[in-house]
């Protein structure tokens, strides 16, 4: 169908509305337009509307004719819209696979994203975060996508590492974009490039693994070697490796080989650990049998040999340490005698005479136990459980961190609590202190977010061997938590060991901070219990800043007279800024903010409290009291509705 007539009348409706419709019955061009028109509208409904249109048009009333000429030109636009081809020649075809999809959106739309994804400079992690909060299709458009592949390479690590997980969370149809001018001996965005195809496919991209692997440098190399581990026929090629390869990416290689279930990889861990025991270390973080198995013989071994050698190990500290960090979230059926065999050996351990450097927070026998905490916190499943379950004897402390932590995470709260609150009593603070010293190293990995309790664990990405943060949820504790560890009576200040997975860390237990994690917003009772243990412990050490925010979140409301006590005890000083901003956010009338100020100021000026930072706005300071003063109270209120 020729459409030449119609975009010729097109054109001269536009001209007309531009000249103006007082001689439209004159203009013979517009006539012969829609003369021109016939042989469409005889072939075309929507033509012939268009025809009859315009000959309206022609024959209407002065008045009319401009509503008419808008009228059909919004006709003929929709039409010359479905109409529209591309000025390129050739044929059509379907975009290539993993070249993205297309966005029912305008450049302009996408055009402040594709600026921030290739720009340099500040603000742009804010536009690419606010763009995948608001339109995470953008990231999959074809006029995006290519930018956010190429994004990786960001000298930016932040944005480079929130670009990663975009495009993990777009799945398996970005794959053929990321290995689109992959280069095998290329920096850290072709690392990731790995990773992400790694993390998204696993076995199924092996044969692209080895294709790609000859000709990989440095990182991409130990990248490409690391996602070897998915396929069990690679074992022949990462003994090779193991063999081959040197420093970091020999270490990488011996990872791999842990994964792969075969006798031929059994065999050369076992001769590996034989010959240098440190490669055990590379095992941290890899939880397949093989890894479980030869981490239990390692272990068992040292431990062994210093109960055989009287406490004279032939390791340092350190090394034993990193030992028993190798079997940190592993189980198997060796790995589990081998901590049934450890908690026969405890005692054995504790008078070998062996003793733990001073700034070391654990003993052996005590890493011991927190080795299987960590153990079922990195790999939470009924076979750890079971296990932390057995090795604690109600009788002994041994252990009862791990089993606390199993009953955590699958007990309700109540039982949880009528079982372990008796290790709290305040009666019995010296004979229950060992258990608690446990039970509390525990309590520092509570965490509570958006109304949900979880345990927050470290566990070693077993692509990057880095620490991953991951939450475990907990049902909310027991209200009674809140009551037992806020009793004045209960012992609250003795080190434990560090919940950090660093051998050499050593922790106070900070009693306030656990507190503080217990704090339940959807629970009046407990918001009043914590609140006012704050309360009193913000009287008793004048610590405002402290304590103001975690008194917040109990939605306390008793605050007059805080702020004086506190501007008069410990060092005697105070602060305009932060005394401002709490001023205005407590939740008390004008009249008392009013007078906390007033006081204090009535203090400055006395000089009995110091001003900290040399800067005491007077002028503000009056603005204030004076506003406040003016607030109607909460009395004159129910005045005025009554």
């Amino acid at each position: 169908m020729n459409l030449t007539p119609f975009y010729e009348l097109k054109e001269r409706l536009e001209h007309t509305a531009i000249a103006g419709t007082s001689l439209i019955g004159e203009d013979f061009r517009l006539c012969r337009a829609i003369d021109g028109l016939t042989p469409l509208a005889s072939a075309s409904p929507v033509f012939a509307k268009i025809k009859a249109g315009a000959e309206e048009l022609i024959n209407a009333p002065a008045e009319e004719r401009a509503a008419r000429l808008l009228d059909l030109l919004g006709l003929v636009d929709a039409v010359a819209y479905t109409q529209g081809a591309s000025g390129i020649q050739g044929e059509l075809s379907p975009m290539p696979q993993g070249s993205g999809t297309y966005v029912p959106a305008f450049y302009g739309q996408l055009q402040p994203l594709i600026t921030a994804l290739t720009g340099t400079g500040s603000g742009r992690m804010a536009v690419i975060e606010n763009a995948w909060e608001n339109h995470p299709e953008y990231f999959s458009d074809f006029r995006v996508l290519p930018q956010v592949v190429n994004a990786l390479g960001s000298s930016y690590n932040e944005l480079a590492d929130f670009i990663e997980k975009i495009l993990i969370a777009q799945g398996t149809n970005i794959i053929p974009a990321l290995k689109q001018n992959f280069a095998p001996d290329g920096k850290k965005d072709m690392v990731r490039r790995v990773r992400i195809i790694a993390r998204l496919r696993g076995a199924n991209e092996n044969e692209w693994y080895k294709a790609v692997l000859p000709d990989s440098t440095k990182n991409v190399r130990e990248a490409l070697i690391t996602a070897l581990r998915f396929s069990q026929d690679n074992t022949q090629l990462l003994l090779d490796l193991c063999q081959s390869e040197r420093g970091n990416l020999k270490k990488t290689a011996l990872r791999s080989l842990a994964c792969m279930n075969s006798p031929e990889a059994r065999a050369f861990w076992e001769t590996e650990v034989k010959k240098r025991p440190k490669s055990a270390w590379e095992l941290v973080g890899v939880n397949s049998r093989l890894a479980a198995d030869i981490a239990a013989r390692t272990l068992k071994a040292q431990i062994e040999t210093l109960l055989q050698t009287d406490g004279k190990p032939e390791v340092s500290y350190e090394d034993l340490c990193s030992v028993i960090t190798t079997a940190y979230g592993k189980y198997s059926d060796e790995m589990r005698d081998c901590w049934r065999w450890l908690g026969s050996q405890m005692e054995s351990l504790d008078n070998t005479g062996y003793e733990k450097p001073r700034y070391a927070a654990l003993t052996l026998s005590e890493l011991l136990e927190k080795g299987l905490l960590v153990t079922v916190l990195w790999n939470p499943c009924e076979e750890t459980f079971a296990l932390a379950r057995e090795m604690f004897a109600p009788d002994s402390c041994r252990f009862v961190g791990a089993a606390f932590a199993a009953d955590l995470l699958t007990l309700p709260a109540d039982e949880v609590y009528e079982k372990y609150a008796v290790y709290f009593d305040p009666a019995r603070n010296q004979e229950q202190s060992p258990y608690r010293a446990r039970l509390t190293m525990l309590l520092q990995y509570l965490r509570h977010d958006n109304d949900k309790f979880s345990l927050v664990v470290f566990p070693r990405d077993s692509l990057t061997g880095e620490e991953e943060e991951q939450y475990l949820p907990i049902s909310t504790p027991d209200p009674r938590w809140s009551h037992l560890l806020t009793h004045p009576k209960l012992a609250k200040h003795y080190e434990i060991g560090s919940t950090s997975p660093v051998w050499h860390k050593k922790d106070k237990l900070y009693w306030d901070e656990m507190m503080r994690r217990l704090i339940n917003p959807h629970s009046p009772e407990v918001c009043q219990t914590i609140g006012k243990y704050f309360y009193d412990l913000l009287w008793q050490k004048g610590y405002i800043k402290r304590y103001f925010n975690w008194l917040m979140e109990c939605g306390w409301t008793k605050w007059e007279g805080v702020f004086v006590h506190c501007a008069q005890a410990g060092d005697r000083w105070v602060e305009w800024y932060w005394l401002k901003d709490m001023l205005q956010k407590i939740p008390v009338s004008g009249k008392v903010k009013a007078k906390e100020l007033r006081d204090i100021d009535e203090l400055v000026k006395s000089k009995k409290t110091q001003v900290r930072y040399g800067r005491w706005d007077k002028e503000e300071i009056a603005m204030f009291i004076a506003q406040w003063e003016a607030e109607p109270s909460a009395d004159a209120g129910k005045e005025m509705n009554a």
